[in-house]
C-alpha cells in the first residue's frame, strides 16, 4: 500500500481527497491529512518510516517557498527515500526548492490524469525500493530513536550493549537483540554467524569459512551457518542479483 501525507486545507483538501479516491481502488493508497507543512513535519517525525510521499501546497508570492524547501530538506534528512510533491498554481518554483532532492511539482487546480500518473509513479518508486532491498531501519539507543538507510549498512554484530551497526559513515549502537533486528532487514542481508549478519551488497569475496566486505573486514562463517550462506549465494545466482518472488 502506498502511504501518503497531505498538507492541504479547506476546499482544496476535499478536492484532493475526492480526486485521490477517484483514481485509486480501495486499499491501494492510505492518506493522512494536515493543515500545513509544519503540521505535516510534526506528524512525519513521529514515524519517518511510515510515509512514501508528502504533498503540500506552496505559492511563490506568499513568502513561503523557502520554508517549504527547509521542511522538505529536514524530512529527507530523516528519510532519504521520501518523495516530496509541491502543489502549486505556477509552472516553476525557486531553485532553492528544486535543489532539495526528491522534489516533484503538481499543478493546481488538480487534474485527474496528472494526479493519476503521479500516484502511479510513486507506487512504482516504492516497489522498486522494496525490490532493491532499500528500506529505512529503526535504531534505538538511550531511549532515542534514529533512522538509517539499509543499503548503507555493511554488517551487524553483537556487542555488550546490544548490537553494532557498521555503516559506510561509521558505527551505530542499537540496544535491541540481533534476532529481533534481523527481522527488519531486507533480502540482501544474510546471517553468517550467531553474532554476525552481513549485507551482500557490500561483499567482495566469500569462501567456505569467511566473507570479505568492501571495507576490508573479514568475517567468519561459522560451521552452523555454512549451508545457509551457500544457499543464499546460490539463490542470488539463480535470480541474477534480483529478488525472487516469495
Amino acid at each position: 500500500m502506498l502511504k501518503l501525507l497531505i498538507a492541504e486545507r479547506g476546499d482544496d483538501r476535499e478536492i484532493f481527497r475526492e480526486s485521490l479516491a477517484g483514481i485509486c481502488r480501495q486499499g491501494a493508497v492510505s492518506a493522512d491529512y494536515t493543515d500545513s507543512p509544519g503540521q505535516a513535519d510534526t506528524l512525519f517525525r513521529k514515524n519517518p518510516c511510515r510515509y512514501d510521499a508528502v504533498f503540500f501546497s506552496v505559492a511563490p508570492e506568499s513568502g513561503n517557498p523557502s520554508a517549504a524547501a527547509e521542511t522538505a530538506e529536514k524530512m529527507q534528512e530523516l528519510n532519504p527515500y521520501l518523495q516530496i510533491i509541491l502543489m502549486t498554481p505556477y509552472d516553476y518554483l525557486p531553485l532553492s526548492i528544486l535543489e532539495c532532492g526528491n522534489i516533484r511539482l503538481l499543478k493546481k487546480p488538480l487534474e485527474l490524469p496528472r494526479l493519476s500518473r503521479l500516484v502511479s509513479d510513486l507506487r512504482k518508486n516504492a516497489a522498486a525500493l522494496a525490490a532493491g532491498g532499500q528500506k529505512l531501519l529503526v535504531l534505538k539507543f538511550n531511549r532515542e530513536y534514529t533512522y538509517l538507510a539499509s543499503e548503507s549498512v555493511i554488517y551487524v554484530y553483537k556487542c555488550r550493549n546490544g548490537i553494532v551497526i557498521v555503516t559506510e559513515d561509521g558505527e551505530r549502537i542499537h540496544s535491541g537483540r540481533l534476532d529481533d533486528f534481523e527481522k527488519q532487514l531486507t533480502w540482501t542481508f544474510c546471517r553468517c554467524h550467531s553474532s554476525f549478519i552481513v549485507n551482500f551488497r557490500h561483499v567482495v569475496q566469500s569462501g567456505t569459512d569467511y566473507i570479505l566486505m568492501d571495507n576490508a573486514h573479514r568475517i567468519s562463517v561459522s560451521r552452523a551457518y555454512r549451508k545457509k550462506v551457500e544457499r543464499f549465494i546460490e539463490k542470488l545466482g539463480r535470480c541474477g542479483g534480483k529478488r525472487e518472488k516469495e
